[in-house]
């Protein structure tokens, strides 16, 4: 039967109402309850009341003039596994790449949200991020390749990304900032940061919740994925207990750092185990993950629209459109987000009576899902705008997908085709990502599109330098930002330091003085001159134009010198250096049908199907040309494999991190076991050991600010020389 309505748990400006209890050994701690809900913006009468959640009011919201004194508003939405193939916005080049027609109905009309924000805005056609989900968020916030944070395979299994489920033992190591610690650090006024949805970078210690790492306000769940509706975690590995039955795990939480206040330091709050009830309904109706996360984010954006109010930095990471138990389309949702211009239950309709635009039931249930992600990106993007209006600031805001769409999905079937692979996979399939940025800044520049070679680690640097710069960003003939006083004197030796005052955050820590502390060199390439620029630049028509062709802006000197590294091990790795896409003892992917059949599931089975499943030795795309991976050149160019695998040696020995704890289920689950269970099965830390990159000497590098160019200062090679 249909759902019941849910009447949603927000009302005006107040967050997210909790509707767990704190651990059970807290629950009788008054003060900490009544500082939690105050820090959480809750009022006693919130929990009853109900506003739509749309974001403004009947016309549409209008960019703000630009303010250029003042920290812009900024925001960053990830999908989860959103492919090529499954948004509008990446038509023109895709159709380009192949003489066979791959889009279908989800990419041609049911992202109307997405891909009007990337027409208003800047495509970015040759993003890249990571194969899957861990290993791209701790790349999108730490600025660090995942190499340099103890995010490689394993050695025993040199092809499987690592991912956090319920008991790794495993996080992004202390020592290495997140992108709220910067803007904190750098920005001209001090940012507030809320990260709302998944995060799966690390749990199992209070050190490693992202309310530890410069977020004030969390919530979401801390594992790869979990059931849409109840909110039961996948637990991966997990112990079996004596009774024989598995513990079932919920995983949504909510937490805040307490600022200081009448002379109390501030304070890490305890953490809220989240019901996926509401307790303010009649029926006690199921809140959908989303929703539950459209609803905080709006509400804490309304919280700063007023000229007086702090610039924020809102972390949106979606459920959706993550392949997942439980997913049903939340109509209430779609309501609020349905405007004059778009009917979201309309596409939802069309979507149930025409079954045969469909290739599988799978792909039509993905297309319900991606419906849905576009209604929350709508619905936040528009309120963005309109915050930053009323207070008077400019605004980014960032959308992209941590990586490639799963095509072996069971449930929600994505695509990233005309690309070879699919998530999980380094064929770009699996790492060539749709993104796009709109900002107030670029108000004179529509729908235009920016060539540089970017990855997710680009945002720490491209964000703080939006927050510091605004719209007076110069770009130099490298394609990257000058500014007088904000980049690091040469003899840094062009490593991407930065100084940090930070505050501790540590329960036991009796004062919250300042301490200064440096940043790791950072793998980060500043594109904010770039965007500002192409926004500024051709007519948006012209580079359309082109980009349906498959004509991408050529190459800058700094693209061409540039080597990304998607995975790295002693044994093997993948990695684009300029031009040239180099797979080197890794294994070999397929273009994944979107009539993927059941007879077909082979093509998800690699290691029972050699031909696709075999491991290659090394093999060299130019992806400029041929960006499908089509065509195996490493023969006639033995000097560009010679070259990268010798680069790609030498910075394994030179940056790899070698954690003190390695990844992991721990032996010994007692611990992690108890700690679920006294919060009412729910997935909270257990009070593991923590990593640690080592200390760096902040005096040595005083004046070292964020150098320009690459961390590994290193001549050109003849692999980027050849890009010539």
């Amino acid at each position: 039967r249909r759902r019941a309505r849910v009447r949603g748990l927000l009302g005006g400006a107040a967050a997210v109402a909790s509707l767990g209890l704190y651990y059970a050994a807290q629950r009788d701690d008054v003060h900490d309850q009544g500082a939690a809900a105050a820090a959480l913006g809750v009022r006693a009468s919130d929990s009853t009341q109900r506003t739509p959640m749309a974001a403004s009011d009947d016309e549409p919201p209008q960019d703000p003039p630009t303010q250029k004194r003042r920290a812009p508003l900024l925001a960053m939405l990830v999908v989860d596994d959103l492919g090529w193939n499954d948004v509008g916005f990446t038509a023109d080049f895709a159709s380009s790449m192949t003489t066979k027609d791959t889009r279908d109905v989800v990419a041609r009309s049911l992202t109307p949200a997405m891909d009007a924000l990337a027409e208003r805005g800047v495509r970015l056609p040759r993003y890249y991020g990571e194969p899957i989900c861990t290993v791209a968020r701790a790349a999108l916030l730490t600025g660090m390749m995942p190499h340099r944070l103890g995010f490689s395979p394993p050695a025993e299994s040199p092809t499987a990304p690592l991912e956090i489920l319920a008991y790794e033992n495993f996080s992004v190591p202390l020592g290495a900032p997140l992108l709220p610690e910067y803007l904190k650090a750098r920005a001209a006024e001090p940012y507030v940061a809320w990260l709302i949805g998944k995060w799966n970078v690390g749990h199992c210690a209070d050190a490693y919740l992202p309310t530890r790492r410069g977020f004030d306000y969390f919530l979401g769940f801390f594992t790869g994925n979990i059931d849409y509706q109840t909110y039961e975690a996948d637990a991966g590995g997990g112990p079996t207990p004596p009774e024989g039955r598995r513990q079932i795990l919920r995983d949504m939480v909510e937490s805040a750092w307490s600022p200081p206040s009448e002379g109390k330091d501030g304070r890490l709050l305890p953490l809220r185990p989240v019901s996926p009830m509401s307790d303010d309904d009649e029926e006690h109706a199921v809140v959908p993950t989303d929703e539950r996360f459209a609803r905080a984010a709006l509400a804490k954006l309304d919280s700063v629209a007023r000229p007086d109010a702090p610039p924020a930095l809102l972390s949106l990471n979606l459920h959706l459109v993550h392949d997942a138990t439980g997913f049903a389309p939340p109509t209430r949702l779609l309501d609020d987000a349905s405007s004059a211009t778009t009917d979201y239950r309309a596409l939802l309709a069309r979507i149930d009576d025409d079954a045969e635009a469909f290739a599988t039931e799978r792909r039509r249930a993905f297309a319900r899902a991606a419906l849905a992600a576009d209604a929350v990106v709508g619905l936040v993007d528009a309120k963005v705008r309109a915050v930053a209006a009323r207070a008077s600031r400019d605004y980014v805001t960032v959308l992209v997908s941590d990586n490639g769409a799963n095509a072996c999905a069971t449930h929600l079937e994505g695509s990233s085709l005309p690309l070879r692979g699919c998530k999980a996979t380094l064929f770009d399939g699996g790492v060539r990502l749709p993104a796009a940025v709109a900002s107030s800044y670029f108000a004179r520049g529509r729908g235009a599109v920016y060539g540089g070679l970017a990855h997710h680690v680009d945002w720490v640097a491209t964000l703080v330098s939006a927050a510091t710069l605004g719209g007076t960003a110069a770009a130099d003939d490298r394609g990257g930002s000058q500014a007088a006083g904000f980049f690091g004197r040469p003899e840094c030796g062009g490593a991407r330091q930065m100084m940090l005052v930070r505050g501790s955050r540590a329960p036991s820590s009796s004062s919250s003085s300042a301490t200064t502390v440096a940043a790791p060199p950072l793998d980060a390439v500043d594109h904010w001159a770039g965007l500002v620029g192409a926004a500024r630049a051709a007519p948006p028509t012209q580079q359309n134009t082109n980009l349906a062709r498959g004509e991408l802006p050529p190459l800058s000197a700094r693209d061409r010198a540039r080597t990304l590294y998607l995975s790295l091990t002693p044994a093997n790795f993948v990695a684009r250096a300029g031009r040239w896409k180099l797979h080197v003892d890794a294994p070999n992917q397929t273009w994944y049908p979107l009539d993927l059949s059941a007879s077909d599931r082979r093509y998800c089975e690699l290691d029972t199907t050699p031909a696709l499943g075999a491991i290659l030795d090394a093999a060299l795309f130019d992806v400029e040309r041929d960006p499908t991976e089509a065509v195996d050149v490493a023969a006639d160019h033995p000097d560009v494999v010679a070259t990268m695998i010798a680069d790609a040696r030498r910075a394994w020995d030179r940056e790899a991190y070698a954690p003190q704890f390695a990844y992991g289920v721990p032996t010994d689950t007692a611990a992690a076991v108890e700690a679920f269970r006294a919060s009412g099965d729910t997935v909270v830390p257990w009070g593991c050991e923590t990593n640690e990159l080592p200390a760096r000497d902040a005096a040595a590098l005083a004046g070292c600010a964020w150098g320009s160019s690459s961390s590994r200062s290193r001549s050109r090679s003849a692999a980027s020389a050849k890009n010539d």
